[in-house]
């Protein structure tokens, strides 16, 4: 008989068991396709999308932003990814990689759930199972799957990668407190808790730091409860002080990083800001709303036009009984309270409680003004403006914890061991009607997924690979424009999503006006792409002069699906206003056109003069006809990247009667972030550079560094240097981004495990002298 196996083969038996249900799940939803999710398309294979070098993307609102990033060595989902699309169908390396981490969320979960109720006091392997096969049904069947969040996105790589994880941290901090309330410690648990901690981090995405709210109470939890001798306790918090410390130091390149993101990309965008504030309050919800149906999602109503089975299902009367019997199931461990398992219930039902008041609930949580705070002074926040879709991996996990206590209850209170397998088979089919929309494959037949898009491979990209080598000929860092304006949901016959020139182009910045802005930001994109469509010739040339943009694509193949903010656009009206610019035709490849504008200022400029203005007014000043961008420049004080000290506007002031034009003699590009340009002038001057603007950059002539006092923004987003010097000049301007992060990676992790290994060479030598006096005696 299978009950009769032992606990090894009861334990394969769990695996194969979830192994099999998880992919047959995957199977049914990807049915031999490429899903690209709404928004994001597809990272091309044969890329890295770990942006190495420098990441060169348009800040929303006027110009090139730089992100300095460097290759994630933790990206373990893309790494794995772009392993297995080396041999395999890109269907099959998509669900292939989805699946480890869908896998091992579903056995990390139910292997915690064994640990809690206490599995191994259990002598009946029917009971083991009667409680596994319902509750590994209920986590998979969870709504929250598809709720919005996408977990079966491969964009979303942070998110599929904490639902793995995620359970297998709270496997071992349960392990390590065990240890420790038998005076035991065991180095091999801290260290997977350490690698498990760096995995969650650096496989980032804002959301995970919701993780925090399920892990922080569970890890006081049991702190309180395991540790009860002193000397018990004094030791732990030796332990857990180094360990966190050994964190900290190895996350300060991240910390790093997103500092430079939020800086740079974030903080900049008031109106992305307050915009994403009022989302947040706009999607909140009342707790009396708060079902286990989605059909209270604020994104339903719209999804309900869609004639989909998944949508009729959960509107039905009948699913709305399942929905309050699991309602009453979650509940039901309340009834109990002498049972052991009462106090472990209340914790994740206190966890559960608080998730629900921090982001269902968004406005009318009571802890609403910190969720405020942390939008306006951490801008990473920004991303949580639709509060519900941030449990999309932590409501399933918390929700079968609870869930999978009541059958525990059930099943207890039942003796007959043949009602248990009734009870069993009954509470599995409560499972399945609960989830059956997502158990058979119609979690991504919603609006928000595309099965079967463009192959992402690059080989079967010909038009752009293409139109890419052509561009890539040309070694200068210059700016690509691409039209029509790019978004979300915006498609091509050959490739779906962002914008593919950012993973096939070297040294260059590309303007598409797509995925981080639309027209209501008054980007120079827009301005342009207005001007473009109303013939305004001067005010269209100008811009992509002051943008130093040398080639345009025209992306004849775009097609349009109407959504948010984006207008339509018309491949003609678009490629008769390029004909009236400074362009000459180059090349074209089925319907990918490549034009070249004549008229860049170049990568480092020199001005004659300088007008002081605010942003708005940019546009007035580039369509007068009389308006030479190579001998002109505007510099705007007050703008959305950095606004200039008073100390700062007086200088300005003071040297607009003794400024001189210098002449560029050489430029010299050793790196993305580091170049030599020699100059001669015949006084002081102003030294315009082309890439957006970031007080990261550094300044020395002829050796001598450039105050910052003297690094101004010219049109909201170039860099102006003022240069007190004359004659022939040595100027190096870097930003040394590459280099920090590079070493910290190296200095900070060498320190990191250096702390981590103190307490261990302490036990060590302890033991030692411990042995040493035994042998004396």
């Amino acid at each position: 008989m299978i009950f009769a196996l032992n606990e090894k083969r009861y334990g394969l038996l769990r695996n194969i068991i979830i192994g099999i249900i998880s992919l047959l799940i995957l199977l049914l939803s990807f049915k031999g396709h490429v899903i690209y999710y709404w928004d994001q398309g597809f990272i091309p294979y044969g890329t890295s999308n770990q942006l190495v070098d420098i990441f060169n993307l348009w800040i929303p609102q006027y110009g090139l932003g730089v992100l300095g990033g460097t290759i994630n060595p933790f990206a373990i989902f893309i790494e794995i990814e772009y392993i297995t699309s080396q041999f395999l169908p890109a269907w099959l390396s998509e669900l292939l990689t989805i699946w480890i981490f869908y896998y091992l969320g579903g056995l990390g979960t139910m292997i915690f759930i064994e640990q809690i109720l206490k599995f191994n006091e259990i002598k009946s392997i029917g009971k083991k199972i009667s409680i596994i096969i319902p509750s590994i049904l209920f986590y998979y069947g969870v709504p929250w799957w598809w709720f919005g969040g996408g977990l079966f996105n491969p964009i979303q790589w942070p998110d599929i990668v904490a639902e793995g994880l995620m359970p297998v941290l709270f496997i071992f901090t349960y392990k390590f407190f065990n240890k420790i309330n038998s005076d035991k410690i065991d180095f091999k648990i801290i260290s997977i808790i350490y690698v498990i901690f760096i995995l969650l981090i650096y496989n980032f995405n804002v959301w995970n730091l919701i993780l925090l709210l399920v892990y922080v109470p569970y890890f006081t939890y049991l702190l309180i409860m395991k540790i009860k001798n002193p000397k018990n306790f004094v030791f732990s918090s030796i332990i857990i002080t180094f360990m966190g410390l050994s964190i900290y130091l190895a996350l300060k390149p991240f910390i790093f990083l997103t500092t430079l993101y939020a800086n740079n990309f974030v903080r900049l965008n008031i109106q992305t800001l307050n915009s994403s504030l009022k989302i947040y309050e706009q999607s909140s919800l009342p707790i009396f709303s708060v079902l286990i149906s989605p059909v209270l999602s604020p994104i339903f109503g719209g999804f309900v036009k869609q004639p989909l089975f998944l949508f009729r299902y959960y509107q039905d009367i009948l699913y709305l009984v399942i929905s309050v019997i699991i309602s009453i199931l979650l509940f039901l461990p309340l009834l109990n309270r002498k049972c052991f398992i009462y106090r472990i219930y209340l914790v994740f039902l206190s966890i559960l409680i608080l998730i629900i008041l921090n982001f269902w609930m968004g406005m009318y949580s009571p802890f609403f003004y910190l969720m405020k705070y942390l939008f306006i002074h951490v801008p990473v926040f920004v991303i949580l403006k639709y509060p519900w879709i941030a449990l999309d991996f932590v409501m399933p996990f918390v929700l079968t914890i609870l869930f999978s206590s009541s059958i525990y209850i059930v099943t207890n209170q039942i003796k007959n061991l043949k009602r248990v397998y009734l009870s069993a088979i009954l509470l599995t089919l409560i499972s399945i009607s609960y989830g059956f929309p997502v158990l058979v494959g119609y979690g991504i037949k919603t609006p928000i997924y595309f099965p079967n898009g463009p192959s992402p491979y690059l080989d079967n990209i010909s038009s752009y690979n293409y139109i890419s080598d052509i561009i890539n000929s040309d070694n200068n860092l210059t700016t690509v424009l691409v039209l029509p304006p790019t978004y979300s949901l915006y498609t091509t016959k050959e490739y779906l999503g962002l914008d593919i020139y950012y993973w096939l182009l070297n040294n260059k910045n590309i303007l598409d006006g797509g995925y981080l802005t639309n027209p209501s930001t008054y980007s120079l994109y827009w301005t342009f792409y207005s001007a473009l469509l109303k013939h305004d010739k001067v005010l269209a040339n100008n811009i992509l002069s002051i943008l130093n943009v040398k080639y345009i694509v025209l992306e004849g193949d775009a097609l349009y699906i109407p959504s948010g903010t984006m207008p339509s656009f018309n491949i003609s009206q678009i490629e008769s206003g390029i004909n009236i610019l400074n362009t000459s035709f180059i090349t074209s490849y089925s319907e990918i056109y490549l034009y070249e504008y004549k008229n860049p200022v170049g990568l480092f400029y020199s001005p004659k003069t300088f007008i002081i203005s605010n942003l708005s007014s940019i546009s007035i000043y580039l369509s007068n006809s009389s308006y030479d961008p190579r001998n002109n420049i505007i510099i705007t004080p007050v703008n959305n990247i950095y606004n200039i000290s008073p100390n700062q506007l007086s200088i300005l002031e003071k040297m607009s009667v003794n400024i001189h034009r210098a002449k560029i003699l050489d430029i010299e590009q050793y790196t993305h972030e580091d170049f030599c340009i020699t100059v001669n002038s015949t006084g002081p001057f102003l030294l315009v550079f082309t890439q957006t603007f970031s007080p990261y950059w550094v300044v020395y002539a002829n050796g001598s560094k450039i105050s910052q006092n003297d690094h101004f923004i010219a049109y909201g987003f170039a860099n102006v240097w003022f240069i007190n010097e004359s004659g022939v000049l040595k100027i190096r301007i870097a930003m040394p981004v590459q280099h920090l992060v590079q070493s910290d990676y190296i200095k900070y992790f060498g320190l990191s495990v250096s702390l981590l290994m103190v307490p261990y060479m302490g036990l060590i030598i302890t033991r030692r002298i411990k042995n040493n006096v035994r042998h004396s005696k």
